[in-house]
């Protein structure tokens, strides 16, 4: 996740990230920590918060463009 993102401090779900997308979360990671696999609605997105999606490429890049220039 970007320093600057709107999405850090948020909860999963109130991020929304991948609404309206067919790529789907595999897991988290906050820095210098373990992945946490299928991570609940609840975990929060953090400073350089790692986010492994899974996807057709085309969809995971367009993801990860969106949450750049959010």
């Amino acid at each position: 996740m970007p320093a600057n993102s709107k999405f850090i401090g948020q909860t999963l779900a109130k991020a929304n990230l991948l609404h309206n997308t067919k790529v789907l979360l595999v897991a988290m990671r906050e820095k210098g920590g373990d992945f946490v696999y299928n991570p609940g609605s609840s975990s929060l997105i953090k400073n350089e918060t790692v986010i492994v999606v899974m996807g057709e490429s085309l969809e995971t890049k367009r993801v990860r463009e969106w949450v750049e220039n959010q």
